[in-house]
């Protein structure tokens, strides 16, 4: 009996080596595991003009932070927002946007969701199962499962590539890894290929997040009008010349793609109307941009995607630039040419 009762416990101290020894993967979850974790913290998210038209549908992920994180291209054309399930709607607003990593940051301090865990992009591995939560063509909270196909790009936290489905409204959603973790923003996939799909990775949204916390709220006067409007404020001479008759200041639309640099020699440089030309500050360009009026100011030139140089600088590397899609500032790097556009302002001469 003695024997017997040695035999068992050593056998039992064997089994727990063993299950410690055991791969990651035997103990990681069910796919229906993972859905239970992750399905209160995605949301979806809608996007409408300022007539209440809708003008995107996608997905969203709350974070830790309390904020929404979701596609940038969802969001992009749209003056109101929800964030939510259903009927469960509640209103959100724009925090800060980052149109080369197609993310964006919305506050819903109106929706009680689940915070999602944070994993590490870093730790994937070809082969891993991952786990996309989302709403594509707004069917809310559908689960889908694959692998990781590859992790693309250089640096530390590389774009993942996925046999996950991703579809339209899939945007902005979450993939997870079998821990329950969120480790990606589902994103965009290849139409002509099959199960090519991609999200961005985790680690990004920190740097979304920063860029929020150095915006700057505008506090000068609003010179609001209603749509239509634009053509009747700004007048544009045979010279390019644009006036505005509210504000008083000339205005001239630069060229884009164009780094911080390069639009101050060409602001400092443009001769159009006897020149006298330099680039503007943030309060001058909030105060042509008309939220009611669309994005038609401005001789009817179309910002979608536009961010305007300043000539404000935050530090030695970086410069305040101003969106046309948004109506907000933020940050960018000097040497960036990435969706920045050059304007040129000046009093009238």
């Amino acid at each position: 009996m003695l024997r017997l009762m040695v035999i068992s416990r050593y056998s039992v101290a064997l089994l727990l080596v063993l299950v410690a020894a055991l791969p990651q993967a035997a103990l990681a979850l069910t796919a229906g595991q993972v859905y239970e974790q992750v399905k209160d913290s995605v949301v979806v998210v809608k996007a409408y003009d300022h007539q209440g038209n809708p003008v995107g549908l996608g997905s969203g992920v709350m974070l830790p932070s309390g904020d929404i994180i979701t596609n940038f291209h969802v969001v992009k054309g749209g003056d109101r927002f929800t964030v939510g399930w259903g009927k469960q709607a509640a209103s959100a607003t724009l925090k800060a946007g980052d149109p080369d990593k197609d993310l964006c940051l919305l506050a819903a301090p109106g929706l009680l969701a689940e915070p999602s865990r944070l994993g590490k992009t870093a730790r994937l591995k070809v082969g891993d199962p991952v786990y996309a939560v989302g709403a594509p063509q707004g069917l809310e909270l559908s689960l889908s499962e694959g692998i990781v196909s590859q992790l693309r790009g250089g640096g530390p936290y590389p774009i993942i590539q996925t046999t996950v489905a991703i579809s339209p409204g899939s945007s902005g959603g979450g993939l997870f890894n079998s821990k329950g973790e969120l480790v990606g923003i589902t994103t965009f996939y290849m139409k002509d290929g099959q199960n090519l799909n991609f999200a961005v990775p985790v680690e990004w949204i920190a740097e979304v997040a920063a860029t929020a916390k150095k915006l700057i709220p505008y506090t000068g006067k609003i010179y609001p009008l209603m749509p239509g409007d634009a053509d009747a404020r700004f007048t544009k001479a045979k010279d390019g010349v644009i006036s505005d008759n509210v504000t008083g200041l000339e205005w001239y639309v630069g060229p884009d793609r164009v780094t911080w640099y390069q639009a101050k020699a060409w602001t400092e440089s443009l001769t159009a109307g006897r020149g006298g030309w330099r680039m503007p500050t943030i309060p001058e360009l909030k105060a042509i941009w008309q939220k009611r009026a669309g994005r038609d100011n401005m001789d009817q030139e179309r910002f979608i995607d536009i961010w305007v140089w300043s000539g404000q600088l935050i530090d030695a590397s970086s410069a305040r630039t101003f969106s046309f899609t948004f109506g907000n500032d933020s940050c960018s790097s000097l040497g960036n040419a990435s969706g920045k556009r050059a304007f040129a302002v000046r009093s009238p001469r």
